[in-house]
């Protein structure tokens, strides 16, 4: 595999042109582009980012890069493609409560994100129960602050406060939770920079609040090869 030297506008024009044509045809006849400008540099762009990721954290970590291929089973939308390039950057001991560092690049931004997309049932139990004591208020107060530098959190999964649960906690929403992902967005052409890898590490570095706290979590600590 071949040293980073950072994406190319191609990188991009792949991918407006695919949101665009979102067809098998489209994509056979662009994917040599495809393997060029997009697949090549972002394994190239794993290899780099995770020494660092593991300096940063004091953990090995791996990349993995989503297909592009969608799945159209259970879905109302039936484009084949998802015309985006999606990346997770995570530590060698694969678990779902494992905090995961994300790369998401699409047509119209570029959005860096940490979290966990979905809690198992013992970790979202566990995750709630530390939400309840002194615990979740240093969560919460992490939050806060991200989101006054323009860190984002989506809506809660759940309309409601579970059953078994004070509804009218203070951290309530943060209660209806089934996972924890925070997103920063960034104009798509910033990820031309020749120190992209600098600046993504960078932002990574800022979401360290969060990561030590959902570090904490015990079915994640106690994994072998996370031991800190």
């Amino acid at each position: 595999m071949g040293r980073f030297t950072g994406f190319t506008p191609e990188a991009l024009n792949f991918l407006q042109g695919l949101h665009a044509n979102n067809t098998r045809d489209w994509f056979k006849e662009n994917q040599p582009v495809f393997e060029a400008s997009v697949k090549r540099p972002a394994d190239a762009f794993g290899q780099a980012i995770c020494p660092p990721l593991a300096s940063l954290t004091g953990l090995p970590h791996k990349a993995r890069m989503f297909r592009l291929l969608r799945d159209l089973r259970y879905s109302k939308d039936q484009r084949p493609y998802s015309a985006r390039l999606q990346m997770a950057f995570s530590t060698l001991a694969d678990l779902p409560e494992s905090p995961t560092f994300l790369f998401d690049l699409q047509p119209d931004r570029l959005s860096l994100g940490f979290g966990v997309k979905a809690f198992s049932p013992v970790g979202l139990e566990e995750f709630r129960k530390r939400i309840l004591k002194a615990d979740g208020a240093h969560l919460a107060a992490a939050l806060t602050g991200l989101n006054a530098e323009g860190v984002r959190l989506g809506e809660p999964e759940l309309k409601r406060v579970p059953e078994g649960y004070p509804r009218d906690h203070p951290r309530a929403q943060l209660l209806r939770r089934k996972g924890l992902v925070i997103w920063s967005d960034f104009p798509a052409d910033d990820v031309l920079s020749e120190d992209l890898v600098e600046r993504v590490v960078a932002q990574y570095a800022g979401f360290m609040p969060v990561y030590s706290w959902l570090a904490g979590t015990q079915a994640y600590s106690a994994a072998p090869g996370t031991a800190r």
